[in-house]
């Protein structure tokens, strides 16, 4: 299931690739076998399927699924449910069948790549270092750069940008990098069942300099909390987790207020409060003694988590589904779907 554009992006592969370009020709008007999103050639037939098409997910089986950028389909297609189990359910007559699933994750707790990762062996690419031999997956936090000067007047230098081998302290650089990526080898960190996981980052890319990832991470940084998140997804190839909005303890530790000695109840040897932190204010909660033998614990709401809205889209789906109403419809919003799709749904309801 492909969902970039084939005009754009794979009808050039096509031509430009020897192996293939005289298995699979040009669409034609009249040949329904050799269609823009259908094509058959000698031992099969590759089928383009947008995520959000229900019909199209469910209209042939398939033994060979390809889902690309999971993590950027829509929650629902259409009022079907989840499109990665509706295209699974097309494989399942095949006992030979292979799934597979590509993208780059996006929020920690929503990411459909990260569910499918944390369910397989979870196999990383392990890379010798060329000093000490030792093997070592490549992480950010072993990329290190130099400043000029101190405190509020340093000055970043991404040109000095290199990685350290956290075995031995030998720097590697870019060059000595690449050549290290050459000689490594998956190693899975769990037994194989029935899934093989497979993540790689922007560091092991031939394509990429240390220094063009130092500078993008400095910018992310400078720019606030959605760059950040898009350089943790798309260069690290992480999950990105939010963080809540609670002040820091330090901010709450300073507002603390002086109480005369004596206002602790009888038999309480602390006092204890609770409060509402909200973006702008703190609602006033409860004041209680702690006695002897009681224990005390925080913990973080999280409201409204990072599942807040896909609970509220499936609740949507479903009312939608009651009214017996195209969900775009209902909530007057076609951003996640196409003209033929949108139509469809219009023409049914």
């Amino acid at each position: 299931m492909l969902s970039p554009g084939p005009k754009d992006r794979f009808a050039p592969m096509v031509r430009d690739t020897e192996c293939l370009r005289g298995k699979l020709s040009g669409p034609k008007s009249r040949d329904g076998s050799n269609k823009i999103l259908h094509k058959k050639f000698i031992g099969g037939q590759l089928t383009l399927v947008g995520s959000n098409a229900p019909s199209g997910l469910a209209m042939r089986p398939i033994r060979i699924l390809l889902c690309d950028e999971v993590d950027r389909y829509p929650a629902s297609a259409g009022a079907e449910g989840d499109p990665v189990n509706l295209a699974r359910k097309r494989t399942v007559t095949f006992w030979n069948r292979k799934i597979i699933l590509v993208s780059t994750p996006t929020i920690k707790g929503a990411s459909r790549i990260d569910a499918a990762w944390e369910n397989s062996d979870k196999r990383r690419y392990w890379v010798p270092c060329p000093d000490c031999g030792e093997h070592q997956v490549l992480r950010w936090e072993q990329v290190r750069w130099d400043k000029s000067g101190k405190g509020k007047t340093s000055r970043h230098l991404p040109e000095t940008a290199h990685y350290v081998c956290e075995h031995c302290g030998g720097t590697w650089s870019d060059p000595r990098r690449w050549a290290a990526v050459r000689h490594g080898e998956w190693r899975a960190e769990k037994p194989f069942v029935d899934t093989a996981g497979f993540h790689l980052n922007e560091i092991y890319s031939p394509w990429k300099k240390l220094e063009e990832m130092v500078r993008e991470f400095l910018s992310a940084r400078e720019m606030g909390e959605e760059a950040v998140k898009v350089f943790v997804n798309t260069s690290l190839g992480e999950v990105f987790e939010i963080r809540g909005e609670a002040p820091e303890w330090e901010r709450i530790y300073n507002r603390r207020e002086d109480y005369p000695i004596g206002t602790v109840p009888d038999g309480g040897l602390f006092l204890t409060a609770g409060a509402d932190v909200q973006r702008d204010r703190i609602e006033g909660g409860a004041v209680m003694p702690l006695y002897p033998g009681d224990k005390m614990s925080s913990f973080s709401p999280n409201r409204p988590s990072d599942k807040f809205a896909p609970f509220v889209d499936a609740m949507n789906r479903h009312v939608a589904a009651s009214l017996n109403m195209p969900y775009e419809l209902l909530l007057k919003d076609f951003s996640k779907t196409n003209y033929s799709s949108a139509r469809a749904a219009l023409l049914e309801a």
